[in-house]
């Protein structure tokens, strides 16, 4: 190991000292959650959900692992099982918005350091990252703020999507192919019905 770090011992100190200092606030921060939540202290299991989150983050595909473990070690402690799902949630978007605004600030207060890199390959992984990670939490502010609208955009996606799904359905099962007008036209010469869309297809029985 000190062959890796050329023998600088003290880096490998400072990342350690680094990732228990992180271990430690987020522990204070479930620790924070729970006393929100229960009204009681307890920092034991706050420290034992934060390291299981960090643990299985590191060991599954796209640091997805955490929440899952952490919400049935919150219920197992005596949490609701209400509770033991919003925290992990909470905890995730906390970070994301902490991510967010620390990225912001340094690029901000770092201008003239960005205006000098002119590898697009740190810039480009850069933006999009910040923008990805901008992603969830706007949603979930959209999502309290107007949650009507959301409602309606949702439920219009949705409804895009099961329309879809409802016409290959409908191309598998009959055999029959959008035509121009929106109509399914057999492909035999012999049989020219015309059968709209939003038609239903009764199909017989097995």
């Amino acid at each position: 190991m000190l062959n890796i770090i050329g023998g600088n011992w003290y880096f490998l100190i400072a990342a350690i000292g680094c990732f228990g200092l992180a271990l430690f606030f987020e522990s204070c921060k479930y620790d924070t959650m729970i006393y929100i939540t229960t009204g009681k202290r307890q920092f034991v299991t706050a420290f034992e959900v934060s390291a299981i989150g960090k643990y299985y983050d590191f060991i599954t595909p796209f640091g997805s692992g955490g929440q899952p473990f952490q919400i049935y070690y919150l219920n197992k402690r005596g949490l609701p099982p209400g509770a033991s799902g919003a925290l992990p949630v909470m905890g995730f978007l906390s970070n994301q918005i902490a991510f967010v605004l620390v990225t912001v600030a340094v690029f901000f207060t770092n201008a003239n350091v960005m205006k000098n890199v002119s590898d697009m390959n740190m810039l480009v992984p850069a933006y999009v990252g910040l923008i990805t990670y901008m992603i969830v939490p706007l949603l979930v502010i959209l999502f309290s703020v107007m949650p009507v609208t959301t409602q309606k955009i949702v439920a219009f996606f949705i409804h895009r999507g099961i329309r879809r799904v409802d016409i290959l359905a409908r191309v598998v099962a009959v055999g029959h192919f959008p035509s121009a007008e929106g109509y399914y036209v057999a492909p035999e010469i012999n049989n020219r019905e015309h059968r709209p869309v939003s038609e239903p297809i009764v199909h017989p029985s097995v």
